[in-house]
């Protein structure tokens, strides 16, 4: 939910930096959701979370049951 406008929304932007940052001290990798703007990547990669999916990175496909 907070992805969506990170690159607007310098609240949301720093609850992610936020949320990165815990992650990062427990030693934890970052996957961000709902990545469907080149502007919300790029801010994702300044913060430097690791993994994203999303529209941006590629549309759902079939699992192939």
């Amino acid at each position: 939910m907070f992805l969506r406008d990170i690159d607007t929304n310098p609240i949301n932007f720093a609850l992610v930096k936020s949320m990165y940052e815990i992650g990062r001290v427990m030693g934890k990798r970052t996957v961000a959701e709902f990545v469907e703007s080149d502007a919300v990547l790029a801010k994702l990669r300044e913060i430097g979370v690791h993994y994203a999916q999303g529209y941006r990175i590629g549309r759902p496909q079939p699992i192939g049951l």
